[in-house]
């Protein structure tokens, strides 16, 4: 979905692995995704 949204496959894999290490309880796309773009930002997850 995040390539899909115009990310680096390289970039959205690096993204989605950064989110589950630090909440490997999520398991929806949308919610991976939100939190993703959230932790992109500098935010945290």
């Amino acid at each position: 979905m995040l390539v899909q949204l115009g990310e680096k496959r390289a970039d959205a894999a690096a993204l989605v692995e950064r989110v589950l290490a630090v909440a490997p309880e999520l398991d929806s796309p949308e919610t991976i995704l939100q939190h993703a773009y959230r932790l992109k930002a500098g935010g945290k997850t």
